[in-house]
């Protein structure tokens, strides 16, 4: 993506709310979970590099510190899921759920 892309697309990812930009992110889990359930390395691949890419995105926000304390946790969580390492062993269906659940609070 040409950094000029890149910039609209930051600053459009800024505006959005806690709650959409969470949403968001569990739509990319979601992608990250079925690609995993069909074994599609290279589905599972792309989400992951997107999930990770829409959360480093929010940390460089100005959101306020527990938010913020949020999004990073939440990132390294997926990083080790994405990883495989095994040191947290939090299902990715839960973080998707959590996500999801922001998705619905913002359509409303």
């Amino acid at each position: 993506m040409s950094s000029i892309h890149h910039t609209i697309a930051r600053d459009r990812w800024q505006k959005l709310s806690l709650s959409n930009q969470l949403g968001n992110i569990g739509s990319e889990i979601t992608r990250m979970r079925l690609a995993r359930e069909g074994k599609n390395a290279q589905r599972l691949a792309g989400a992951g590099e997107r999930v990770l890419e829409l959360l480093d995105l929010s940390l460089t926000s100005d959101k306020t510190a527990p938010q913020l304390r949020e999004f990073a946790r939440l990132r390294e969580v997926l990083a080790d899921i994405i990883i495989e390492s095994g040191y947290y062993t939090v299902p990715l269906q839960m973080l998707e759920k959590y996500c999801l659940d922001f998705a619905l609070v913002a359509r409303k």
